[in-house]
């Protein structure tokens, strides 16, 4: 759901379900390996492979929220908001050739 999200341009909510689905998982897991879930034995087995991979990809979905929402939003210079009508694209090529051959000619002096 939460990729769907960050997917579809809804970044804000998509990372921040993703984010909230990791850290709740890392809490639940470090609460049942300490002080225990209710109804449920303590888990001693805090090296278990798939619960050691499990909590480092959550651990890294979390400082990966982090740095996505910490990001700078880029600042789009002036003179960068024409710029298919500079000559950076091939449209903008074609663009500047039509207009300048849309100029009026000089008349040659005599």
């Amino acid at each position: 759901m939460a990729a769907r999200g960050i997917s579809r341009g809804a970044t804000l909510w998509g990372w921040t379900l993703g984010m909230l689905l990791s850290a709740g998982a890392v809490t639940l897991s470090l609460v049942s390996h300490t002080i225990g879930l209710p109804g449920l034995a303590i888990d001693d087995e805090w090296f278990e492979p798939l619960g050691v991979a499990s909590l480092l990809v959550e651990g890294l979905s979390v400082l990966v929220y982090a740095s996505v929402m910490t990001r700078p939003t880029p600042r789009h210079h002036l003179l960068d908001a024409g710029r298919a009508l500079r000559g950076s694209s091939p449209g903008g090529l074609h663009a500047m050739r039509h207009a300048a051959a849309q100029r009026p000619q000089a008349a040659p002096d005599a």
